[in-house]
């Protein structure tokens, strides 16, 4: 078995995403504040509270205990501790690869209450 595909092109690798779109910020500044704070307070939950997580999978993604007991989760950062640095590297790679026609900043990308 390979370990990570991912982690072999750039470690820590910032591959997972949870989005909203800079026009219900814009459109819904209030609102988007709060769905940003759902998403961080689900990472920490996450890593937090792993059995619970795990029961929480087999409720309702609906897989058998025994799936969800040997489930991996996927890191999942907080909005304001992203590591623009890995994030940058990783989209910089992506374009030197091809993958992308253009250079970005991903600082554009990252919300900013």
């Amino acid at each position: 078995m390979y370990g990570s595909i991912y982690a072999e092109q750039l470690n820590h690798n910032p591959q997972g995403v949870a989005l909203v779109s800079s026009r219900f910020i814009s459109e819904n500044p209030r609102l988007a504040k709060k769905t940003i704070n759902a998403f961080d307070q689900a990472a920490d939950f996450i890593s937090e509270n792993d059995e619970e997580t795990r029961e929480i999978v087999v409720k309702y993604v609906k897989v058998e205990k025994n799936v969800a007991d040997k489930a991996v989760f996927l890191y999942m950062g907080r909005s304001d501790k992203i590591n623009k640095n890995a994030l940058q590297e990783y989209s910089d790679m992506l374009y030197s690869i091809g993958e992308m026609k253009s250079k970005l900043d991903v600082s554009t990308l990252l919300y900013n209450p």
